[in-house]
């Protein structure tokens, strides 16, 4: 199974998956990354891009060769650190992720019930704010509010259920992009 993805700039990002919908493959502009899976019930990624991955007893990555991950007892990552790089996330009693803290660039979230609503900085200026359809778990756009102006991003929904993708329209907000699909290939185009 192959997933093309053109992106509105005409680069494109082309996606090789096995009988279980595991990526095996991913193709950036020509330049491909195979992704092996371990031959376990929990389909683990074995490498990636030539990287070991280890787990820990819960299934967790623990650490890939380049970063070190740690997990509160709700498994939900609390740190990831490198050679240049650490992130750090909290989480409210409901298991949300409130806070995160990436090389000392701290952002809340605000939710209006499992949903986010908005992110701000450190300072407490807004950063995003999300627009949600109707039902559960249906974004329909993330506003970006970083750097003076508005740029709305419109979520499109992928043949494969559980991934999505955004694609901005930063010249005419009110103007959403319509993707639509022909032989496979995802195109966009300004529309109403």
């Amino acid at each position: 199974m192959k997933s093309y993805n053109t992106r509105p700039d005409g680069s494109y990002l082309d996606f090789d998956y096995d009988s279980l919908r595991n990526n095996t493959q991913v193709d950036e502009d020509g330049s491909a990354t195979a992704w092996a899976t371990n031959n376990n019930q929990l389909n683990q990624y074995n490498t990636v891009g030539g990287v070991n991955h280890f787990y820990d007893y819960n299934g967790n990555l623990a650490y890939d060769t380049q970063t070190v991950y740690t997990y509160d007892c709700e498994n939900q990552m609390k740190t990831a650190a490198r050679t240049g790089f650490s992130a750090s996330y909290d989480y409210d009693p409901f298991g949300r992720r409130i806070r995160k803290t990436v090389d000392g660039q701290e952002t809340e979230f605000v939710y209006n019930g499992f949903s986010v609503l908005a992110e701000y900085d450190g300072t407490g200026s807004l950063i995003r704010k999300y627009v949600y359809g109707p039902g559960i778990d249906l974004p329909v756009a993330m506003v970006d509010c970083d750097g003076g102006g508005e740029c709305w991003y419109y979520y499109h929904q992928d043949h494969c259920p559980l991934r999505k993708e955004y694609v901005p329209n930063c010249l005419t907000p009110d103007v959403p992009l319509i993707l639509f699909h022909h032989n496979r290939r995802r195109h966009c185009r300004l529309g109403m």
